[in-house]
């Protein structure tokens, strides 16, 4: 038969494929009768790489005889899965096992979350016992994990999937620096590519006890990576109850290989009730800061948030702050007594104000205030500018008012034909109109007049516009009245 099981094939010309019952990294479990003795057993089909080299085939074969040949030197062990034979079918390896009816511990959390202290201990009981025997026999598991171990329906709990197990004397089947097993179980030295070893079982027992223990497991992060890390540096919190299984659990979980316990020894002290039970390790303390010694200046503190100003370069020899200055020769020779001093000394109210120089058109005109209340030039430039712009639109506004003044005088000649007493009263309006639209384009146009001091300006504008206002009055007034009609 071609790669890939389905139900009903033949395998070995002895085993019937009935249903498919679980598939891992390296294969597929089968439900399988055998017709030569009649009874149920399990088949596990080992999955051949797609596209590998042309020796895929044989490095899976090999695989295969050797997880036989593991768990065939552990057959008669209580906790692990019993294998009968393994079948090479058309380039495909097969290896017959017992039938176990039950779940899986990995199932058993999903379904029920953590699981009870009694229970637990039970668990790691057998998980102990059967690396024990493996280790005695030379062999590493190297996948210890909640979904490789089998709870039974008559309460036997087994160890099982030896696929990538190692003895000591087999021929290496994994690329050099190859790391196998499951990432969030995995020991931190197996992380750094090192050679497979027992504590590295040891270490994925602890952490597969507590993933039963407390539901979730320790290491598991989103990501590959993550979950490495999560590893070499996070420490999971200790087991809460009574007993011996929190501190064992612990000791197994430790980073360090050589803190770890043997199997054995972890068997002795869960299964010894008299024996004290072991501290859960606590997590290393945090490295101490070195003190800071001190320096010039004050210490800063949290709140102290300001950055410290950079020192000004220094150009030459440093001055002395404080002090006479540097005489140089012998000191001048003082004649006579010092000068007497006549009445008590004047008090002084307060510092004497500091004037800026004033340069070019900046100096200060008194009572000229800044924003802040300061006195000086540049509040008296900003003075000036300020009535500047409202003088020129003071002239603006009469420009435009002369504007109007012209209109209205247009309109008003167009509209009177011949005089009239009517005429009379629109001519004294023109009158007024023609004098002050006079007055206010003469003051306009000398307040918008740029150059020259803004005082001076409107004073001279004032007087031309009330002359010329005075003048056309009267121009006016007397042309009116030679014509008749005032």
């Amino acid at each position: 038969m071609s790669q890939g099981g389905y139900a009903g094939a033949l395998v070995g010309e002895r085993y019937r494929l009935v249903e498919q019952l679980g598939a891992g990294g390296f294969g597929r479990v089968w439900k399988a009768v055998d017709e030569r003795l009649r009874v149920d057993v399990a088949v596990k089909e080992v999955l051949l790489p797609q596209g590998g080299p042309g020796g895929a085939a044989a490095v899976n074969a090999a695989r295969a005889e050797r997880e036989a040949r593991h768990a065939a030197r552990l057959r008669n062990h209580p906790n692990v899965v019993a294998v009968h034979d393994v079948v090479i079918d058309r380039g495909v390896p097969w290896i017959v096992m017992e039938l176990v009816t039950g779940r899986t511990l990995d199932d058993e959390i999903r379904a029920v979350g953590p699981i009870p202290a009694p229970r637990l201990s039970a668990i790691g009981d057998a998980v102990l016992g059967a690396l024990a025997a493996a280790h005695a026999a030379g062999i590493v598991h190297r996948d210890v994990k909640p979904a490789n171990v089998l709870l039974a329906a008559d309460g036997r709990v087994l160890l099982t999937d030896f696929g990538i197990a190692v003895h000591a004397a087999d021929t290496a089947l994994t690329a050099a620096g190859t790391v196998v097993g499951s990432f969030e179980y995995i020991a931190p030295e197996r992380a750094e590519g090192r050679e497979a070893a027992p504590a590295g079982d040891l270490f994925s027992c602890g952490v597969t006890l507590y993933h039963a223990a407390t539901g979730h497991s320790p290491f598991r992060r989103d990501s590959v990576s993550d979950s490495v890390l999560a590893v070499f540096a996070h420490h999971p919190a200790p087991l809460p109850g009574p007993g011996p299984l929190s501190g064992v659990i612990g000791q197994l979980m430790a980073k360090d290989p050589a803190a770890r316990p043997t199997a054995e020894a972890a068997l002795r002290t869960l299964r010894d009730p008299t024996a004290a039970a072991p501290a859960f390790p606590a997590p290393p303390a945090p490295p101490a800061v070195p003190a800071v010694p001190p320096g010039p200046g004050p210490v800063p503190t949290a709140l102290d948030r300001t950055p410290a100003a950079p020192p000004a370069p220094a150009y030459g020899p440093p001055v002395p702050a404080y002090g006479p200055p540097p005489s140089f020769g012998p000191p001048s020779p003082s004649y006579g007594p010092p000068a007497p001093s006549y009445g008590p000394p004047v008090p002084s109210y307060g510092a004497a104000p500091v004037h800026a120089a004033a340069t070019g058109n900046a100096a200060r005109e008194p009572f000229e205030e800044d924003e802040d209340g300061a006195y000086g030039a540049g509040a008296a430039a900003r003075g000036r500018a300020a009535r500047a712009v409202l003088l020129r639109i003071v002239g603006g506004f009469a420009l435009l008012g002369l504007g109007l003044a012209l209109t209205a005088y247009l309109l008003l000649t167009y509209l009177v034909g011949e005089p009239s007493e009517a005429a009379a009263t629109v001519t004294a309006a023109e009158v007024a109109v023609e004098s002050v639209t006079a007055g206010a384009a003469v003051t306009g146009g000398v307040l918008a007049f740029p150059g020259g001091s803004p005082q001076r300006r409107l004073y001279l504008a004032t007087g031309l516009g009330a002359v010329l206002t005075v003048l056309v009055t009267a121009v006016v007034s007397a042309n009116a009245q030679i014509s008749g009609i005032l």
